[in-house]
């Protein structure tokens, strides 16, 4: 069998079958298309969200905690520190712990030991705390 009795056989058994079916392919491809063509309008009907520069505070926010996390460690008696109004653990302002606080449930101290005469005790997690 050579290529051209090849292509004669898938030839003859393709086209009429495509011949005889040829309004259901139509109708298949008329679908797709409108199928195509409505996802498409829907993706540029949706408005595009503009993209607002980084807020100031979050950069110095992270400017900061690079600060603090470069700065050596004293005895910690005159280092801030932060607890929150419904723990009782300390923190140092750049500790994990520290970070999960919200804003508004922060309690600063301007020492150790002011946070411990206030009764809280230095959280465990905190590698300057120890």
């Amino acid at each position: 069998m050579s290529i051209r009795d090849v292509q004669e056989k898938i030839k003859g058994s393709v086209v009429p079958v495509l011949h005889r079916h040829r309004g259901d392919i139509f109708v298949g491809a008329i679908i797709l298309l409108v199928a195509f063509v409505g996802f498409g309008l829907g993706r540029l009907s949706v408005t595009p969200q503009t993209l607002s520069p980084a807020a100031p505070s979050g950069v110095t926010q992270n400017a900061s905690v690079a600060v603090a996390a470069n700065t050596p460690v004293s005895d910690g008696a005159e280092q801030r520190v932060v607890a929150s109004k419904s723990g009782s653990r300390y923190h140092l302002p750049d500790c994990p712990g520290a970070l999960q606080i919200s804003d508004s449930n922060k309690v600063w101290f301007a020492s150790r030991s002011e946070a411990e005469k206030a009764g809280y005790t230095p959280a465990s997690n905190c590698k300057g705390l120890q």
